[in-house]
């Protein structure tokens, strides 16, 4: 199973990611390699300095490609698994710095990461919710 993490910008997706009716993500990357993989959807809220959340994590069951599922998105992956909301705040905690640094603050889109402290760090913190 790859690790996969998605931003969900509020200002840009146009509702917060604790407001999903269903774990999924929206994006204009290929979703087709997605299928069984592990998401983790954080979502950044407020006026700057954002406050960071851990808003979902799922494993991939369905993608749809070219369907445009959200009006500015073309690309779409569902999921089972949990809707966290915004119960677990990201800001501060050092692999969450990490994090950002290694996705360019999240401006590279959907990513696959392979930091083992980075996944640890995301599992340790959702263990309420694992999958």
């Amino acid at each position: 199973m790859k690790e996969f993490v998605q931003y969900h910008n509020v200002n840009k997706m146009g509702f917060s990611a604790s407001k999903l009716c269903e774990p999924k993500l929206h994006t204009d990357k290929s979703v087709s390699s997605l299928s069984s993989n592990r998401i983790w959807l954080i979502s950044g809220e407020g006026c700057s300095p954002k406050d960071f959340y851990l808003a979902a994590v799922f494993k991939v069951n369905k993608v749809s490609a070219g369907t445009y599922d959200h009006p500015k998105y073309k690309n779409s992956a569902y999921g089972a698994g949990h809707i966290i909301g915004e119960s677990i705040k990201l800001n501060g905690l050092p692999w969450f710095e990490t994090l950002k640094s290694n996705l360019n603050n999240f401006k590279n889109g959907l990513s696959e990461i392979n930091d083992s402290d980075i996944i640890k760090g995301l599992e340790s913190e959702s263990a309420a919710y694992m999958l």
